[in-house]
């Protein structure tokens, strides 16, 4: 007679252990930064208050640089992944499965190379004039190992074949709960196999179609709204631009100046930022000495000050205008209100206020006043 001895199971984790596990490990604490990277994200867009709004976009940034430095040298995983595809070491997938898991992971690994390439601007140790350039490269690549990733996993779910619980056992067998030898049937085994496949697939494809977002909408392949705030900011536009028109067969560039209404100010593309440079005691005045800043053309009489006029140039008379007139109090001077402007501006764009959206360029300056915008 033989006795068998069995080993005692181990006793089940607490839920704070097993979190502990989990962070220890370099992809578990990557994404645990995820989590509370995407908790950041959505504190900004709830827009509490701008203090709030500064600090949890602060957050953001900082946490999305840290998590570039644990997948700082994921290139090597993903360029042995293809190294071994093309040594034919996997040889369970078919020619046109191993050709798409050799793009998938060569293109994401070309991602993190360039993406590793602007770290050290990231970081403000060397900020570079192609920093941009690379990004939107690097983010294309992504965007392309995103797309093999779900194709790949749509075709496995389209010829991974299905272990029906019908075809367990034959016409002429019956269950059993007797096992032969302490092992399971192998048909169940094969069954649960499939099964966990199958669901791996399914998460993947529901995963990267979510993560497909991130990239596409940052080269401007996929168009993504977003919510608009739950107190519209009604503001009016003060500023000149020049347009070609014709006049007499002859073209030609006059400055004209534009007041436009806007209906939120949020959702004005071409102001970046809005700084406030004084108190509106009148907005009739103000609008009025806003209306009669004179507009310089090329020919005019004064060509010293026609030769120097552009857009930049018409927001310094105004403000000169309203410090003397009793529309706005305490009127900022010109230098100040311009150095505090651009430094702000400059603060927003190392935090990457515009990466996603416009260009990120900052160009000519935009002032602010309680009840509107010059722009110029």
């Amino acid at each position: 007679m033989t006795v068998q001895q069995t080993t005692p199971p181990k006793p089940k984790q607490s839920l704070i252990h097993q979190f502990s596990n989990f962070t220890r490990t370099t992809a578990g604490l990557e994404k645990t930064l995820r989590l509370i990277q995407s908790l950041a994200q959505i504190a900004i867009e709830l827009d509490i208050d701008p203090t709030s709004t500064t600090r949890w976009t602060t957050a953001k940034s900082q946490l999305a640089l840290t998590r570039r430095y644990f997948r700082f040298f994921a290139f090597i995983d993903c360029f042995g992944r293809v190294y071994g595809l093309l040594g034919g070491r996997d040889e369970s997938q078919g020619l046109l499965m191993s050709g798409i898991e050799i793009g998938r992971w060569s293109c994401l690994g070309l991602y993190f190379v360039l993406e590793d390439l602007t770290i050290l601007h990231a970081m403000n140790i060397h900020p570079v004039a192609w920093n941009k350039l690379v990004l939107i490269e690097a983010y294309k690549f992504w965007f392309y190992a995103l797309s093999l990733s779900i194709l790949g996993a749509v075709l496995g779910l389209l010829f991974t074949p299905r272990v029906s619980t019908a075809s367990k056992y034959s016409s002429d067998e019956k269950p059993s709960t007797k096992k032969d030898n302490g092992k399971a049937p192998t048909t169940v085994d094969a069954q649960g196999q499939s099964q966990a496949e199958r669901t791996a697939l399914m998460k993947r494809i529901v995963v990267d179609g979510c993560d497909l977002l991130i990239p596409g909408a940052f080269v401007g392949w996929m168009q993504v709204t977003t919510a608009s705030p739950k107190n519209p900011l009604s503001a009016t536009k003060y500023h000149v631009k020049n347009t070609i028109v014709t006049v007499n067969d002859q073209l030609s560039q006059p400055w004209r100046f534009e007041r436009v209404m806007l209906g939120d100010l949020n959702q004005e593309p071409r102001v970046l930022v809005c700084v406030v440079i004084g108190k509106v005691l009148s907005a009739v005045c103000a609008e009025r000495v806003l209306c009669e800043t004179p507009v310089y053309q090329v020919d005019d009489v004064d060509q010293d000050k026609a030769a120097a006029f552009n857009c930049r140039e018409w927001v310094v008379d105004p403000l000169e205008r309203l410090r003397g007139s009793d529309a706005v109090s305490s009127v900022f001077a010109r230098g100040k209100v311009e150095r505090n402007a651009v430094e702000y501006v400059d603060e927003k764009k190392n935090m990457g206020r515009w990466e996603a959206g416009g260009d990120g360029e900052v160009g000519g300056s935009d002032y602010g006043l309680d009840y509107g915008e010059m722009c110029s």
